[in-house]
Order: structure tokens, then C-alpha cells, then sequence
């Protein structure tokens, strides 16, 4: 048994595209279904990856056609150059062609932006990551126990608050600096009456 799967895309403003593969699955009929039913762990990650790149890459060109024609005449601007972008998602990394475009329009002579020229995809995307893999990085980075997240205070496999064997003379020459202790002082005034 064989499994393909497709994506076809749909725009507005072009006629119906080929279908673009993402991945085949081949499975044989004559093993026990006690084995496993369905995807793997890896033939899932694989899929979703692909499908994550292709519908990145598509949303991007949709977006840099978009911006680059003039917004008044809809004259197209001048195209300088293209450099590839590294966009970081939750499934993996996409690598995005992005224009670098002249400002000025060859027809009504009016500026699309403030620099003689400007990448309309480097500038919707200044940090080249989707904000949900910004975000599980944040979230996972809070749950991890200070032992592991290395700290330029400590040297390397230093526990702080952690008493060190009698036998390490030497290291107790790297033991932490003490904080200052601060006194808080409150003044009270003296009510008028």
C-alpha cells in the first residue's frame, strides 16, 4: 500500500498550480497491525516539515509580490538583487528568496521607501523566526534548572550553595564573591501638628 501526499496551492491571481509532492508513505499489507497502525514518529515530523516549507516559501513570494509594486500606479519596482533568508519554524528551518528592490518607481517616479533600495521580506521578518518557536524556546529555556543553563559567573560544573569535598583546596580559591549587604534605612518624619 502506498500513500501520496500533495499540496495544491490556490491563489487569486493565478490559475491552479501542479499539485507539489511532500512525501510518500509505502507500507505492506501483509504485517501485523499489533506493530503499529498509522505514521511514524519521523514519517510525521518529515510530512509536517515539508508542508511547513512549502507553505512558508508560497506565503512569502505571495507577500514580496505584493510589495513589490507600487502602491498608487501598481507599477512593479525595479528588482536589485536576491539573497536567501533563513526563516526558523517550530518544524524546522525554510530558506526564502528575498528581493532587494529599487525604491524609486520607473513610472510615476515616486519612493516606495526611505533608502535607494529596500527587501520587503527583510523588513516584515527583523527577526527571522515565527513567534510560536520564539516562544517554546522561551517557555522550555524557564523550566530548565539553573545546573544546566550556563552561567559566566560559575566555573564549569560549579554548583552555587553547594558545599565542595575538603580534598579540592584549590578550588575553593574560585568560590563565588559575597554580595554586599544593604541596609534599607527608613526615616520617619515627624508629623506637623
Amino acid at each position: 500500500m502506498r500513500f501520496i501526499v500533495d499540496v495544491r496551492i490556490e491563489c487569486a491571481d493565478r490559475l491552479e498550480m501542479a499539485p507539489v509532492p511532500i512525501g510518500v508513505i509505502d507500507r505492506s499489507t501483509d504485517t501485523d497491525p499489533a506493530s503499529g497502525l498509522g505514521l511514524l514518529l519521523q514519517e510525521a515530523e518529515d510530512l509536517t516539515q515539508r508542508l511547513q516549507t512549502v507553505v512558508v516559501a508560497e506565503h512569502a513570494r505571495q507577500f514580496v509580490d505584493a510589495a513589490s509594486k507600487r502602491r498608487y500606479c501598481r507599477a512593479p519596482l525595479g528588482n536589485k538583487d536576491t539573497k536567501q533568508v533563513v526563516y526558523r519554524t517550530v518544524f524546522g528551518v525554510a530558506r526564502l528568496n528575498s528581493p532587494r528592490l529599487y525604491s524609486r518607481c520607473s513610472e510615476c517616479g515616486m519612493l516606495a521607501d526611505s533608502r535607494p533600495t529596500f527587501s520587503p521580506l527583510a523588513q516584515a521578518l527583523p527577526e527571522r523566526t515565527h513567534p510560536l518557536w520564539t516562544w517554546l524556546q522561551c517557555r522550555y529555556a524557564s523550566v530548565q534548572p539553573h545546573v544546566i543553563s550556563p552561567r559566566p559567573d560559575l566555573p564549569q560544573g560549579r554548583v552555587p550553595g553547594r558545599q565542595e569535598p575538603a580534598g579540592r583546596a584549590g578550588e575553593r580559591e574560585m568560590a563565588l564573591p559575597r554580595r554586599p549587604r544593604v541596609r534599607l534605612c527608613v526615616q520617619r518624619r515627624a508629623s506637623a501638628s
